[in-house]
């Protein structure tokens, strides 16, 4: 049985409570040395039963060099350098439901959310930057600081703008 085989082995059973103790452990690593920890990433319920340590040697296991940006791996690598640190399960499930509603991804929020794992939160919405997102972003268009129809900052003050001249 290769890592791979062993990480969709691990996925489809939950098995003994010392066996899914193990998988919620060590199933990002097998999934990692298997090419397929984009697979676990993109499942919410699996997701949110995998240990959040695990996921982060995960990470490391697959992308010694850094994450991929625009990814949920992006997403808890930044959670983890911000210092995210999750007193429960709960918590640290309702951090990536969080990231996931950011980024757009409703199919891994949902899975989140569906899992059997009490959040002390959900996000319902949000139109926050995702994380590791730069420059222009679909559906988002001009500045941050202004709305169409609204004078800047500078023209509200009555001063010259700097930038124009």
């Amino acid at each position: 049985m290769d890592q791979q085989d062993l990480f969709h082995y691990l996925s489809a059973h939950a098995g003994p409570p010392e066996l899914a103790r193990y998988a919620a452990q060590a199933l990002p690593v097998h999934a990692a040395l298997g090419g397929c920890l984009e697979e676990l990433l993109g499942n919410g319920e699996t997701l949110a039963r995998t240990e959040r340590y695990g996921l982060l040697q995960g990470l490391a296991a697959a992308w010694p060099a850094g994450v991929p940006q625009g990814t949920v791996a992006m997403d808890i690598h930044y959670l983890e350098t911000q210092r995210v640190d999750p007193v429960s399960t709960g918590e640290w499930v309702s951090w990536l439901h969080w990231a996931a509603v950011n980024r757009g991804r409703r199919d891994v929020a949902d899975g989140l959310a569906n899992a059997g794992i009490d959040l002390p939160w959900q996000t319902l919405c949000s139109h926050q930057r995702p994380y590791g997102v730069f420059g222009p972003v679909e559906g988002e268009v001009g500045r941050v600081d202004r709305r169409p129809g609204l004078p800047t900052p500078t023209e509200a003050s009555g001063l010259p703008d700097r930038a124009a001249g």
